[in-house]
């Protein structure tokens, strides 16, 4: 599985993709992929052989925010939240994708 960053996807990197029989599914979070939580700049891609049939059409954004890793640091406050994680995480939220193996 590979996160390709479309930002937004547009309708000919949608076709390209789509011509390589890749698959994109929609999250089924309604979270953004930025710390925000506004902007879905990333998109979970895999190819439709066997994948397909594995992929039991859950895929989302991984909230670390509210996780027991940084919990501490949210409930302080935001501003302490974002200075604390600034230099050990990414400034975009991991995507994960669920298969049946």
């Amino acid at each position: 599985m590979t996160p390709i960053s479309l930002t937004p996807i547009s309708n000919f990197n949608h076709k390209a993709l789509k011509a390589k029989r890749l698959i994109l599914p929609q999250h089924s979070t309604s979270m953004g992929s930025n710390l925000a939580g506004d902007k879905h700049y990333d998109q979970v891609v895999f190819h439709a052989g066997g994948m397909q049939d594995a992929y039991t059409d859950n895929s989302g954004v991984f909230d670390f925010d509210h996780t027991p890793f940084f919990v501490d640091a949210w409930n302080t406050s935001e501003v302490y939240f974002n200075a604390a994680v600034k230099y050990h995480i990414a400034d975009y939220r991991p995507l994960w994708a669920e298969f049946d193996i």
